[in-house]
C-alpha cells in the first residue's frame, strides 16, 4: 500500500492526457487497490444513499436493457460499458472514505502538470507540421493530427485545460510564480491553436468569476483586459487561428455551404434533435432508437444536399438525456448538477463550482457522457468534491 499510493494516484491524474487504454488499465489497478483497503463498517448509511443518488443516470441505461430488442442490445451494452464510471466512482469513493479522498486531492496538481506536458506535446506537433511544410497544414489539420496521436478530442482538451487553469486560480496548487505563469501560458497557447469555442467562452466567464472573488480593483482588471484584447486581435489576424472564425462567418454569409464546416453541421444536428424532440418530448426514444433515428435523418440530409455527412450523436448532453429517457432523464441530469451546485455554494467551494460550470457548458455542445474521457472526468470530480470539499479556498495568485 505505501509503495503503490505515491505512484498510482499521480498516474491516474496524468492518464487524462494519455490514450484511453492506459487510463483503463490504471483504473482497474485503482479499483483492486480500493477493494483491498476499504473499511465499509466505518461509512455512515447516509453516504450510501448519496452514492446511490449519484449513480442514477447509469441505472436509466441499465433499466432500458429489457425494453430493447435483442438485435439492438449490443449497442446498449457498448453504452453501458462506456458509462460504467458513472457507477464505479460513486461506489468506490464512498467505500474508500476520507483517507482515499485525501490521496486524490493531494495529488490533484498532477492534473495541471499533465495539462502542461500535453500542451508542450501539442506545440511540438504544431511546429513540426509548420517547419516541415505539411501540405494543407492549418488549424483544422492540426486538430485532426493531434487527436489522432493521443485520441483526445479538442472539446475534451479544452475542458481539461479550463480545469487546469482553475487549479491555479482556486489556490489548489500554488507553485512558484515562474512555474505557474509558464504553465498557464502553455495552456493558453494550445487553447488558441485548437480554438474550442465552448472552452474559450467558459474560460472567459471563469476569469471574470475569479476576478470578482479576488476583489480585484478596476486598475488590475484593466491590466488583465489589455493583453486579452491583443490576443483576440491576433486571433483575427493570424491566418492559422482565423480558420475557426472563417467557419462561423462562412455559415452566416453562405448558409447553403454550411454542411462543409463544423458550425453548419452543429446547426443540422440541432434541427434533427429538435425534430425528434417534438414527437418524443415526454418519454423519449431510448438510447438505441435515438441513435437509429438520428442516423436515418442524417442519411436523408446527405441525399438532399448531395454530400456525405456521416453519422453523429445529438452533440448536446441535455438533449441526449431528454431524447433517451424523456423528461425524467433531463430532470435527473439537471437535478444532479443543481444538487452539486447548492452544496458547492454552501461550502464556498470555488473549485467544485468551477468544475460544475465547465461541465454544464461542455454539455451544451457535446455528449460528454458518451466518451470515456468525459465520463471519467465527470464521475470522478463531481463525486470526489460532492463527498469531500476541495483542498483550498480560492485566493488570489501568489506573488512569491
Amino acid at each position: 500500500k505505501s509503495y503503490l499510493e505515491p505512484v498510482l494516484f499521480p498516474l491516474l491524474w496524468l492518464s487524462f492526457f494519455l490514450p484511453g487504454s492506459i487510463q483503463t488499465v490504471l483504473l482497474i489497478v485503482w479499483t483492486g487497490y480500493t477493494l483491498l483497503t476499504i473499511h465499509p463498517s466505518s461509512i455512515p448509511a447516509k453516504r450510501y444513499r448519496q452514492a446511490f443518488l449519484l449513480t442514477v443516470p447509469y441505472w436509466f441505461y441499465l433499466l432500458w436493457l429489457p425494453l430493447t430488442v435483442a438485435a439492438s442490445r449490443p449497442l446498449l451494452w457498448s453504452l453501458l460499458e462506456r458509462k460504467f464510471s458513472l457507477l464505479l466512482f460513486p461506489a468506490l469513493l464512498c467505500l474508500g472514505g476520507p483517507e482515499q479522498a485525501g490521496l486524490w486531492r493531494k495529488t490533484l496538481y498532477w492534473f495541471a502538470i499533465g495539462a502542461g506536458l500535453y500542451s508542450c506535446f501539442g506545440l511540438y506537433v504544431f511546429l513540426n507540421g509548420w517547419i516541415h511544410a505539411v501540405p494543407h497544414w492549418g488549424q483544422i489539420a492540426f486538430r485532426i493530427q493531434l487527436e489522432s496521436l493521443v485520441g483526445l478530442h479538442p472539446v475534451y482538451t479544452g475542458m481539461y485545460l479550463c480545469m487546469a487553469f482553475v487549479l491555479f486560480w482556486s489556490g489548489t496548487w500554488q507553485p512558484r510564480r515562474a512555474v505557474s505563469f509558464s504553465l498557464q501560458v502553455l495552456y493558453a497557447v494550445l487553447l488558441l491553436l485548437l480554438f474550442p469555442k465552448t472552452a474559450l467562452c467558459t474560460l472567459s466567464v471563469l476569469t471574470l468569476f475569479f476576478l470578482r472573488i479576488w476583489q480585484t480593483s478596476f486598475s488590475q482588471i484593466l491590466r488583465w483586459t489589455i493583453p486579452v484584447i491583443l490576443l483576440v486581435i491576433l486571433v483575427f489576424i493570424i491566418p492559422f487561428s482565423a480558420e475557426r472564425w472563417h467557419e462561423f462567418l462562412l455559415y452566416l454569409m453562405h448558409p447553403e455551404q454550411a454542411p462543409v464546416n463544423s458550425v453548419g453541421l452543429h446547426h443540422i444536428l440541432l434541427h434533427s434533435d429538435l425534430y425528434l424532440l417534438r414527437h418524443n418530448w415526454l418519454w423519449g426514444l431510448g438510447p438505441v432508437h435515438l441513435q437509429e433515428s438520428l442516423d436515418q435523418i442524417l442519411f436523408s440530409y446527405s441525399l438532399l444536399i448531395h454530400r456525405p455527412l456521416g453519422f453523429y450523436n445529438t452533440h448536446c448532453e441535455y438533449l441526449n438525456q431528454w431524447l433517451c429517457f424523456g423528461l425524467p432523464g433531463l430532470f435527473t441530469l439537471t437535478g444532479l448538477l443543481t444538487m452539486q451546485a447548492r452544496k458547492a455554494i454552501g461550502r464556498r467551494d470555488h473549485l467544485h463550482l468551477a468544475i460544475l460550470f465547465i461541465l454544464a457548458m461542455a454539455f451544451l455542445t457535446e455528449n460528454i457522457l458518451s466518451r470515456q474521457q468525459g465520463v471519467v472526468f465527470y464521475a470522478l470530480l463531481t463525486t470526489l468534491f460532492y463527498f469531500y470539499a476541495s483542498p483550498q479556498i480560492s485566493i488570489p495568485p501568489s506573488n512569491d
